[in-house]
């Protein structure tokens, strides 16, 4: 940009140079033809060609001069026009890019005309590019995780927990899994697992047995008696469970009816799906639930920065090929771009409306900030290599002109 502007500034020093170095050649060559002390025809048409050079080249030399500072420093009136406009002109700069760039109905003509979402799918469907807006990207979920409060992180990830399973039917979800341990027999092996827990505990505690018995018999009857009693209990309950644990028992059969009543109640009965939607309450309330959504929040944020360390990353991986998959569609959908066109006129209108005044004002402030010489010297390097052409033809048509009324005085004489 600084370069751009210096190339500038030296190519309109150059054309001023050659527009001062044209009127001084004019004004050299009057001088000159004074020399003569008996002019002729051809001195006096270069006498008269190059007087009226010098008055066109001076004319316009002070109108360009004018406009930008006092001619000479004198303090004639309507000169420095530039300098001492500088707010008129702020003001008519801030209305012109109000009216003329920041029109919602111009902006959003020009953004038709651009095909911005043709170029952009054009330019994304490219491998590179894709993985340029991935690599950014991951960068800037990165920078926002890693600088996201702990407090805030790990509420935002409640929040979406709880909102996540107060939506969820938590009587149909037990149902499904019902079923479906049912339907892969594994319902089995929790009774298998009672029975043997049953086993165990009757071989482990068989004085318990005897004692039972014995606390509830009369006191009237023998010791003896109880402990047989006892010792018989211990046989008929090892032997009932030895009955039940066939596949093709009478036990389990009705634990398979069971089963499935229960998941016909669950899935129907109104009261049952009160009572799990209670549990569902109390679990969502639960404290024990809040610190293990924490600790999730917190691995979350672990496995995510490490990810996007990686240079093999997951998350850049799947984003950029996202976003490969998105300019793919975008390029062969051409009512999608459509859409998409007509989203992006939308905001970009919804945001110049309000702001174009501001935007407006921006460029006058600016300009009012500058010093007056400043913004003499900035206006005239921006259009001085075509207001020192002004001089220039001013110096040469003043002097085609001056010879040409000399030819036609010349003439008629």
């Amino acid at each position: 940009m600084s370069s751009s502007i210096d190339a500038d500034d030296r190519d309109a020093s150059r054309q001023r140079l050659i527009a001062t170095g044209l009127l001084l050649l004019a004004v050299a060559l009057f001088a000159a033809t004074f020399f003569d002390p008996q002019p002729g025809f051809w001195t006096l048409l270069a006498r008269r060609t190059a007087e009226a050079g010098v008055a066109g080249g001076v004319a316009d030399w002070f109108a360009v001069t004018a406009l930008f500072r006092r001619p000479l420093g004198l303090p004639i009136p309507h000169t420095g026009v530039i300098p001492n406009n500088k707010e008129r002109i702020a003001r008519g700069l801030a209305r012109f890019v109000e009216k003329h760039f920041l029109e919602p109905a111009t902006v959003a003509a020009r953004l038709r005309q651009a095909d911005l979402t043709g170029r952009l799918a054009r330019w994304l469907v490219a491998p590179e590019h894709a993985a340029l807006v991935g690599e950014r990207a991951t960068q800037a979920v990165s920078s926002l995780v890693a600088s996201a409060p702990e407090e805030d992180l790990n509420g935002l990830v409640r929040r979406a927990a709880l909102r996540g399973l107060s939506g969820v039917d938590l009587a149909g979800l037990f149902a499904i899994g019902l079923q479906a341990m049912y339907d892969a027999g594994r319902h089995q092996e929790l009774f298998d697992g009672m029975i043997g827990r049953a086993r165990d505990w009757i071989s482990e505690n068989p004085a318990r047995l005897e004692q039972m018995i014995e606390d509830r018999t009369a006191w009237w009857v023998p010791k003896a008696v109880d402990r047989e009693l006892g010792r018989l209990a211990v046989q008929q309950a090892t032997a009932l469970l030895g009955e039940m644990t066939p596949a093709d028992s009478q036990a389990r059969r009705a634990f398979d009816r069971l089963v499935l009543g229960l998941i016909s109640d669950v899935r129907t009965s109104p009261r049952h799906q009160r009572q799990i939607e209670a549990i569902k309450r109390d679990m969502m309330a639960s404290g024990q639930l809040a610190e293990a959504l924490d600790r999730t929040a917190e691995e979350l944020r672990r496995m995510l920065m490490e990810d996007v360390a990686d240079r093999d990353s997951q998350v850049r991986r799947v984003i950029t090929d996202g976003v490969q998959r998105f300019a793919e569609r975008l390029a062969a959908d051409e009512a999608l771009r459509k859409r998409l066109e007509r989203r992006l006129i939308w905001v970009v209108r919804g945001l110049v409306k309000p702001w174009r005044g501001s935007v407006g004002g921006f460029f006058a402030d600016v300009m009012r900030g500058w010093e007056t010489s400043t913004l003499a010297d900035r206006l005239e390097n921006a259009v001085g290599r075509d207001l020192q052409y002004v001089r220039i033809n001013g110096t040469l048509v003043g002097g085609l002109a001056g010879g040409v009324l000399f030819l036609a005085t010349w003439w008629t004489h």
